[in-house]
C-alpha cells in the first residue's frame, strides 16, 4: 500500500481526553521527520476532581467514551495507536490494565501503548527499584498507582502529590514548582524520578531536571511516545524524547 506523503514512515493514533492541552503538543515536539500524529478526543468536561469521590466519576467519564474515541482514530488507519491518559488504564491493576489493552487491539486491529505498561517496560530495561513519583492526582489515584507499581517490583520511595483541583489545573503547574518539589523529596534511596498525568507539561523540563537530580527523570507522555516509534520500527537515537530515552532500544 502507498504511504502517505507526510506520514511515510509511521502514523500515530493518539486518544486523549478533551480537556488535555498538554499531550498534542508534548508529542509533536517529540515527532521525527515522517511521523505524523492523530489525535481523537475523549468527551469529558473540566470538572472537579478535587475529592477521591470527584476524580472516580472523571475516570468513569473516561471510560464510558474512550471505545468511542479509539474508534474515530482506527478510522485514519495508524500504524499504532496511543493511549494518552494513565489514569482509567490502571484500574485493577497490571492484569487489568494488559485485558483492557487486549480488548481494544483486538476491536480496533491496531497494536497500542498505554503509559501505565511504557513505564514499566522502561524501569525494567534500566534496572530500576525505588522511584520518587510524581502525580497531579487525588490519595484513590495514588494509591492505585503505588499498588501498579508494587506489582512490578517498583517500590515508591517517595510521592509528590500535587493534588490539581480540575484537569485544566494540572496543565498550569509551572516548571518551578515541579523542580521545588523533586529537589525537596529527593533522597540517596531514589534511583529515579518518573511523572504520571499526561496533561502535566514535563516533557521539556527533563533535561533540566535529570541535570538538577543527577539521577534518571522520565515522564509518562514521552514513554509512551518512545514505545509507540520503537513499536513502529523507528530505532534510531531521537534526542527529543529526552536524556534517558532518546537512545534507549526496544526489549
Amino acid at each position: 500500500m502507498e504511504r502517505d506523503k507526510l506520514g511515510w514512515r509511521a502514523r500515530i493514533g493518539v486518544v486523549a481526553p478533551a480537556t488535555n492541552t498538554i499531550v498534542q503538543p508534548e508529542m509533536e515536539a517529540m515527532r521525527p521527520d515522517g511521523v505524523t500524529n492523530h489525535l481523537g478526543r475523549i468527551r469529558v468536561t473540566n470538572v472537579p476532581m478535587a475529592t477521591d469521590a470527584d476524580f472516580i466519576k472523571l475516570l468513569d467519564a473516561l471510560d464510558a467514551d474512550m471505545d468511542r474515541a479509539l474508534d474515530d482514530v482506527a478510522a485514519a488507519a495508524p500504524d499504532h495507536m496511543i493511549i494518552g491518559v494513565t489514569s482509567p488504564m490502571l484500574r485493577g491493576g497490571r492484569a487489568s490494565c494488559d485485558a483492557r489493552l487486549a480488548r481494544l487491539e483486538e476491536r480496533t486491529g491496531i497494536a497500542m501503548t498505554a503509559g501505565s505498561t511504557a513505564l514499566a517496560r522502561v524501569l525494567a530495561a534500566l534496572g530500576l527499584k525505588r522511584i520518587g513519583l510524581i502525580t497531579p492526582y487525588q490519595p484513590v489515584m495514588d494509591q492505585m498507582l503505588t499498588d501498579f507499581f508494587t506489582g512490578e517490583g517498583v517500590s515508591v520511595a517517595h510521592l509528590v502529590t500535587l493534588r490539581c483541583p480540575t484537569p485544566f489545573a494540572i496543565a498550569q503547574v509551572p516548571q518551578g514548582r515541579l523542580s521545588q518539589e523533586i529537589e525537596a523529596g529527593d533522597r540517596p534511596e531514589i534511583e529515579a524520578w518518573v511523572q504520571v498525568g499526561t496533561n502535566l507539561a514535563f516533557t521539556g523540563f527533563v533535561p533540566a531536571l535529570t541535570e538538577q537530580v543527577g539521577k534518571p527523570v522520565i515522564g509518562v507522555n514521552a514513554v509512551t511516545y518512545w514505545e509507540a516509534l520503537r513499536r513502529v520500527g523507528i530505532t534510531e537515537d531521537l534526542p527529543a524524547l529526552g536524556p534517558i530515552l532518546g537512545d534507549l532500544p526496544y526489549r
